[in-house]
């Protein structure tokens, strides 16, 4: 990162960030999800900063957007949020978020042809950036605004560094989400197998449906349970979440955006909702779950 000319002032005010920035790191890793990280990291940064109001907003595709951040407790920041939620503007090409998202690494203040795209939006007098770039892609923009007071080169330079702080963070927040969501796969594969194991010794034979056997769970359960109860017991919490989302029409792709998994772990899991449900293909397993309600 290439740090401007600042005072010694500035510095020193840095170099305090730098000693606090261990503790405002425990302080937000503990949080339940990505949407309270946002909306708590931006009110800390408001806070250590000297801001008036701020979020985070999400970059996706050619879009800004705040859908990804809870309501925030600031009325002024939670208005910015609304009225970007209603009308994501677009990511325009040389706008300073633009350059932003180009080069995580550049400067805190770049050089852009355009004039910024949030500072329009929503009517932000001089905004500050930090960007949030785990893994060098950058998801997303900390911005935060004073009105009506000078925003200055240290101003920036704090508020940068409070943005890779909040990466950091967001790397451990879905690190864990997805080692929790492992955790509760493997359990439910242990009682799939166990449901197949019983379906292959158990269940009774029949003449082939439209060319193909389906799946027989006759034997599974003897207190004649209805099949629809015995049917979502197979699914878990995981596989039933992704299964309503398939149910609207979601793509893999919309599915893994909104419940912040890998598009891989989303095919698999629809895989196995099929293969549960006993469905020939993600359209009648979408079906299917519908009926079980």
């Amino acid at each position: 990162m290439r740090v401007p000319e600042v005072t010694d002032s500035t510095l020193g005010r840095y170099h305090e960030l730098l000693q606090r920035l261990p503790a405002l790191h425990d302080n937000l890793r503990g949080v339940g999800d990505v949407g309270e990280l946002l909306t708590r990291g931006a009110a800390l940064a408001c806070e250590e900063c000297g801001f008036a109001r701020g979020l985070v907003v999400g970059v996706r595709d050619d879009r800004l957007s705040a859908d990804a951040t809870d309501v925030l407790r600031d009325p002024e920041s939670d208005l910015l949020r609304r009225r970007l939620t209603s009308d994501p503007p677009l990511l325009r090409p040389g706008s300073v978020e633009a350059e932003l998202v180009r080069l995580p690494d550049g400067p805190t203040r770049p050089t852009a042809q355009h004039p910024s795209v949030l500072a329009e939006a929503l009517e932000l007098e001089e905004p500050a950036f930090g960007v949030l770039a785990p893994e060098g892609a950058t998801v997303g923009l900390l911005v935060l605004d004073r009105p009506r007071h000078e925003v200055t080169e240290g101003d920036r330079l704090v508020v940068n560094l409070l943005g890779r702080m909040l990466a950091v963070v967001l790397e451990h927040v879905v690190m864990r989400a997805r080692i929790a969501e492992l955790s509760r796969e493997l359990r439910f594969m242990t009682v799939s197998a166990q449901a197949l194991a019983t379906e292959a010794f158990d269940g009774s034979i029949t003449l082939p449906v439209h060319g193909r056997h389906l799946p027989s769970f006759r034997g599974m359960d003897r207190t004649a349970r209805p099949a629809a109860q015995r049917a979502r017991a197979l699914l878990s919490e995981r596989e039933a979440d992704i299964a309503s989302l398939l149910a609207q029409g979601r793509s893999n792709r919309e599915i893994a955006e909104q419940l912040f998994l890998s598009p891989e772990t989303v095919k698999d899991n629809v895989a196995r909702i099929v293969r549960k449900l006993g469905a020939s293909n993600r359209v009648e397993a979408a079906v299917r779950f519908l009926g079980l309600d």
